[in-house]
């Protein structure tokens, strides 16, 4: 697994990332420690977040062999 920050807008930070497994707490866990909490994060957030949902998004999902990838500039809500 890797994470790399991207691009920081506004006080969030996109990061890339490709997980070979990714367990349920685990992306959330992760970038919490490296400092980048997702966006809307109550339990691995910093508690300041207003939003109302989790923003973790992903463009690119691979399961089985069996590829789905989004249209440039958009994401698939997880």
């Amino acid at each position: 697994n890797e994470a790399q920050p991207r691009q920081k807008v506004r006080g969030v930070t996109l990061i890339k990332t490709i997980l070979e497994k990714a367990h349920r707490h685990q992306v959330r866990a992760v970038c919490a420690a490296m400092g980048h909490p997702i966006h809307g994060d109550q339990l691995y957030g910093n508690g300041k977040d207003e939003c109302e949902r989790i923003m973790l998004h992903c463009r690119k999902s691979t399961v089985n062999g069996i590829s789905c990838e989004s249209p440039e500039g958009s994401a698939a809500i997880f």
